[in-house]
């Protein structure tokens, strides 16, 4: 948003402007990662009495929380691999919202101040006032 204008005073001219933006933006990234002790946990696979793989001895999980806190084999080969059992076991949504502030005020002011034979001397003055917030919220 601005104004502009012109005036005499004092039989010079002067031109003027005062301008004002503000902007603001928001935004929301989720990537999927990797909880490293989870793996761990579902690599260390075994076969149980009913010679079922499952996961051996028992797993501590990792701090972070996943879709699934219970330890499922991962296998890393083969059609269909891995399950969606161990793909929720080792992997964590990881989000990130991010805003961002920007705001702006500009004034000037310019004219003729002296008469010469080769004619005006002119002036120009300005102010500019910037300012930015920014925050960024990690999970």
């Amino acid at each position: 948003m601005g104004l502009n204008g012109d005036f005499t005073w004092a039989e010079r001219s002067f031109n003027w402007e005062v301008a004002l933006s503000y902007g603001s933006s928001d935004n929301t990234q989720v990537t999927p990662s990797y909880v490293f002790q989870n793996v761990a946990n579902a690599l260390n696979a075994t076969r149980n009495a009913a010679g079922q793989i499952v996961c051996a001895g028992a797993p501590v999980n990792g701090p972070t929380t996943t879709a699934s806190s219970t330890c499922a084999p991962l296998n890393i080969f083969g059609t269909g691999s891995p399950s969606l059992a161990a793909q929720q076991y080792i992997t964590h949504l990881a989000s990130v919202e991010s805003y961002n502030t920007p705001r702006d005020a500009t004034a000037f002011i310019g004219g003729d101040i002296l008469k010469v034979p080769a004619g005006e001397w002119k002036f120009s003055a300005g102010f500019e006032n910037r300012r930015e917030s920014a925050a960024i919220l990690a999970r």
